[in-house]
């Protein structure tokens, strides 16, 4: 059994050293309150990508067939095509020219774009950097390789967190909660078993932000940074719940989206967004960069 889990463990070590983005990206997380920045008005203007809200589909009502490189949404026929051997190269073929049929959606998301803004220059002054609460959806659409980067991701920032002697918090969340601190001093056994749990069920992130808020107002986590990995396709919040958070002004809420389809009015009660591409063509040209 112990084998068995130290094994766990290598290979999820492995796969987040095939996935450098996931690794650069807990390192930025864990440096959002490394420094203060002051902006120079007459610095040079430097290229970057942000989140912006813009009108695209997401899964709110369908609203007919078009072509495109959704695969969340494909028409079973084009499913079908996808497990034939003879159909298969074809069906990637009209994959990355997005020409597959797939539901039409109306709703809102966030895309990237890139706008200039000035370099921010960063004075030399440490600024402390609190624990991590990290939120984990594991809902079944979190399943798959979805699964596999959220829980490396976790181990990043785990190990962000033994370095720099800040505590690691993972609550579970699907219709249930479960509790995980990753730097205690069972923290391997409780990350083994964290590392060996399944997701599957339904998505309940109204309970686990009402828990979440709950924690944050203990003194002992009064400067924590609170991370939610989830794809975002859930019941929209409170208002109630939505106040609280934006009360939190000490506290910083950073989002980790998998997935393009998350609702924007979830979303933006985050202070950062972070997307991470795991849709199945973001993977295949990831590959083909590499091959």
């Amino acid at each position: 059994m112990i084998k068995t889990e130290q094994q766990t463990l290598i290979n999820f070590c492995d796969f987040l050293q095939k996935q450098p983005s996931l690794q650069r990206l807990a390192e930025r997380l864990g440096r959002s309150r490394e420094t203060k920045s002051i902006l120079s008005t007459e610095a040079p203007r430097e290229a970057f990508r942000v989140m912006v809200r813009e009108p695209d589909t997401v899964p709110e009502q369908v609203d007919g067939i078009h072509q495109s490189d959704d695969i969340l949404h494909l028409l079973p026929a084009e499913l079908a095509d996808m497990s034939i051997k003879e159909l298969e190269y074809e069906f990637y073929r009209r994959l990355l020219e997005r020409r597959l049929l797939t539901y039409r959606l109306q709703g809102e998301s966030l895309h990237e774009k890139v706008i200039e803004c000035p370099v921010s220059h960063q004075q030399n002054e440490q600024q402390p950097r609190g624990p991590f609460i990290v939120c984990v959806d594991t809902s079944g659409s979190m399943g798959g390789f979805n699964e596999r980067c959220a829980k490396a991701f976790c181990l990043a920032l785990m190990r962000i967190a033994l370095a720099d002697n800040r505590r690691c918090y993972i609550m579970l969340f699907a219709t249930d909660i479960v509790r995980y601190e990753l730097t205690a001093v069972t923290g391997i056994e409780q990350a083994t078993r964290f590392l060996g749990q399944s997701f599957r069920g339904g998505t309940d992130m109204a309970a686990c932000m009402s828990a979440l808020l709950d924690k944050l107002e203990d003194d002992v986590w009064h400067d924590a940074d609170a991370v939610m990995i989830s794809d975002f396709i859930a019941q929209r919040l409170s208002e109630e719940t939505v106040q609280r958070v934006r009360q939190r002004h000490h506290h910083r809420f950073h989002a980790v989206a998998m997935s393009q389809h998350g609702k924007t009015s979830i979303l933006h009660i985050f202070d950062h967004i972070w997307h991470v591409d795991t849709g199945l063509k973001g993977r295949l040209l990831r590959r083909l960069r590499h091959a």
